[in-house]
């Protein structure tokens, strides 16, 4: 299984996740009589050992220290092994599909002890696995209602909204969270991240955002890697790297700053200090490094070198086990660096090496599919198979091909209730018409490609300019050129935008 935008079911998960931590509290004969913190709703445990791992373990993950707070949260499980809560929450730690779907699944099958928060929660997160979004958006509004005095349902909500592309509905459920809590530290995280990367964005909001992090957690990297993120949105790297720097002070062990650093360098043209970021990176990672790796990797192309970019991503696939990544987490690591060869074999026109990548990714997509095990998971798949051949058909100058693969696609997703499940069917539309010299067309069926996916963004700007739409093209162009955001689609292209704009 294989998102088009080069997302997988867990980065859909994450998108629910992240900053969230969505809990919401509950008051009920049969919960326990614990005293709740503010953010939370009451979890199933009688366990006092249990129930104090599992709040250090939230708190942790409030501050967005995922690997701590799975520690925290896995203690909590070993101390109370029916704790639902522990193992809903420790799924939002997870690195890959398989441990999520692991802790769900835990979760699920002890619902005769959850509360009715928990029972709530395990129903909400299943609505990922099967693609249900608005019975998700449903469960959300029940938990807003049941417990409104509580800021993380509002978050959840909010999550949810955005879910279905409603942004301004999103912005005014995260606003409620801190109008319950003026100083909760996930809800300003959240909020600041919208203002940051969802359009209409406000950088004077992101920032204002991200410094109450400061203000809240001093000692904590993640606000100032926050803020530093919001400079690069600005294209303002060297003020990036300055506040990057200070999150080194706070904790010199954090991997992911050093990460942060590496895109930076990216960008600013210094490929060998990237990468030795990135190795960095790869050395205080308790998970052996997979992301970062990937991440340098990619640094290749922002100096126009896609074979050594492929060379490396490949030497990742093949070392994975041999660096130690865990078990739990190899099928997520092998497919994202495979998605990333993909990608350029596709952008550079390599039919041989993007059929090499099908072959190898199709059994790891499969194991995600039937790790999830729902319909919505073998629909991704399917569709994802036929996406990835339609794209391959193209660089074989077979558009007839790639549009039948489109169209199979298409009406395999028809069942899905995800309002973005037609986003890889126009963009396979969009590049047949481009290739058929329909630069119309491609600009219609392009248009309707998310805005935060750079690779279909450039590709519109390219069909715009060729037919003839040349301020259209050149506004998208600057739009895109400094987003400074590392993924592989933008990694490919940044270099082109920045020579179409010339000298600035």
């Amino acid at each position: 299984m294989i998102n088009p935008r080069s997302y997988s079911f867990l980065g859909l998960v994450l998108l629910l996740l992240v900053g969230s931590a969505c809990q919401s509290p509950e008051t009920t004969p049969s919960d326990t009589d614990t005293v709740e913190p503010s953010n939370e709703f009451p979890v199933g445990t009688t366990s006092q050992a249990a129930r104090a791992a599992f709040d250090a373990g939230i708190a942790l993950l409030d501050l967005s220290n995922d690997q701590k707070a799975r520690a925290q949260l896995t203690k909590a499980i070993e101390l109370d092994p029916d704790f639902v809560g522990a193992y809903l929450y420790r799924s939002y730690t997870a690195h890959s599909v398989e441990e999520f779907m692991a802790d769900l699944n835990a979760a699920k099958a002890k619902l005769e002890k959850a509360t009715d928060g928990e029972r709530l929660l395990a129903e909400l997160l299943t609505t990922w696995t099967t693609g249900e979004e608005e019975k998700g958006l449903q469960v959300a509004r029940e938990m807003v209602a049941k417990f409104p005095a509580v800021p993380r349902a509002h978050l959840i909500l909010g999550n949810q909204y955005l879910r279905g592309k409603d942004v301004a509905a999103a912005r005014a459920a995260f606003q409620e969270a801190l109008d319950v809590n003026p100083n909760y530290y996930a809800a300003h995280r959240t909020l600041g991240t919208n203002y940051l990367f969802d359009e209409p964005k406000d950088y004077r909001l992101a920032t204002r955002h991200f410094q109450k992090l400061i203000a809240l957690e001093p000692a904590n990297p993640d606000g100032y890697t926050r803020l530093g993120d919001c400079y690069r949105g600005q294209n303002k790297l060297e003020d990036a790297l300055a506040q990057y720097q200070k999150a080194t002070k706070v904790d010199p062990n954090n991997w992911l700053t050093y990460q942060f650093i590496g895109h930076t360098n990216s960008f600013l043209g210094n490929g060998n200090a990237a990468r030795a970021n990135y190795r960095e990176a790869v050395r205080l990672d308790p998970n052996k490094g997979a992301t970062p790796l990937r991440f340098s990797a990619l640094s290749y192309l922002y100096e126009g070198n896609p074979r050594a970019a492929m060379k490396a991503l490949l030497d990742n696939v093949n070392k994975m086990e041999a660096i130690g990544v865990p078990a739990s987490q190899l099928v997520q690591a092998k497919t994202a660096n495979l998605d990333s060869y993909a990608w350029i074999a596709y952008h550079t026109g390599d039919t041989e090496h993007l059929k090499e990548a099908i072959t190898q990714a199709k059994p790891l997509w499969r194991t995600i599919a039937d790790d999830v095990a729902t319909e919505e998971a073998n629909r991704n798949y399917t569709s994802g198979v036929l996406f990835w051949e339609s794209l391959l058909a193209l660089t074989q100058n077979d558009p007839t091909t790639a549009a039948a693969k489109a169209e199979m696609m298409k009406t395999v997703l028809e069942p899905s209730k995800e309002t973005d499940k037609l986003d890889g069917y126009h963009f396979l539309m969009g590049s047949v018409a481009m290739k058929k010299g329909n630069f119309e067309e491609a600009v219609r069926q392009l248009a309707e490609t998310p805005d935060d996916w750079m690779y279909a963004q450039y590709q519109l700007a390219r069909a715009e300019q060729a037919a003839g739409n040349g301020e259209a093209a050149v506004a998208l162009y600057q739009k895109l050129a400094f987003h400074n955001f590392n993924d592989v689609g933008y990694a490919l292209v940044r270099k082109d935008l920045i020579d179409r704009l010339g000298p600035t």
